[in-house]
């Protein structure tokens, strides 16, 4: 088996993820700084009822939630089971937001299933940056051989905020529609913004961004040292 797994910055993917399904999953959350926060809560608290630092069974919830029960029994009252547990209620969504970006953790149970060199890892923005580039890691890796028409590609192939960049880059003659680089971050940026305003509407930055960086560093660091893709949070 040949496998992709096409991975993204985590903290502009769980923007991304919440404004995608913020009525069907995310109701109960005011905004993407609540939901982040509640998400943050639960992995923190599984990692101190762990002794305090990451456990990789923090990783799934069935792990977080057997960590809130052997907690519980520690204490030798059945009274703290409900408090622990009220936060792993089914219909609470938020910790996707931020269980979906451990990349490092969902590499390591692939690993258990696929030989290591048949996944091949790549970080979502060099399909904006250098998509050709992109493409011929991706032939290699599934032994293609490489296809020499990806510049007939149309404008309308791809998105609209890709193809309102390039106007706004005023490409040159004789570019092909779908190589050229887009600057990161740039409109993905103003989606953000406009998703994130905490509950007093200030920027998410403002609130979150430090403790998220704190929360991913180790897990980006980790992926890094297993696939060389480096994620900058």
């Amino acid at each position: 088996a040949r496998l992709l797994m096409l991975i993204r910055e985590p903290v502009e993917r769980a923007a991304s993820h919440y404004s995608y399904f913020r009525r069907r999953r995310f109701g109960a959350a005011r905004n993407l700084s609540s939901a982040l926060t509640a998400a943050l809560d639960e992995f923190s608290l599984c990692a101190a009822q762990l002794g305090g630092l990451w456990d990789r069974r923090c990783t799934y919830r069935p792990g977080r939630r057997a960590a809130a029960l052997e907690a519980a029994a520690r204490t030798g009252t059945g009274t703290v089971v409900l408090p622990t547990l009220r936060h792993l209620a089914r219909g609470r969504k938020e910790y996707e937001l931020v269980q979906a970006g451990l990349y490092a953790e969902h590499l390591i149970t692939w690993r258990r299933r696929f030989d290591a060199g048949s996944l091949l890892v790549l970080e979502a923005s060099g399909l904006w940056s250098d998509p050709l580039a992109s493409l011929r890691r991706v032939e290699a890796h599934l032994g293609l051989p490489a296809f020499e028409g990806y510049a007939l590609l149309r404008a309308h192939t791809l998105p609209a905020e890709a193809r309102e960049a390039q106007a706004a880059a005023r490409l040159p003659r004789g570019r092909p529609a779908g190589f050229v680089p887009v600057a990161p971050g740039v409109v993905r940026r103003q989606a953000w913004v406009k998703a994130s305003g905490s509950a007093e509407g200030e920027p998410l930055e403002t609130l979150l961004l430090g403790r998220l960086r704190s929360f991913f560093q180790p897990h980006n660091a980790r992926l890094a040292a297993m696939t060389g893709v480096r994620l900058v949070t």
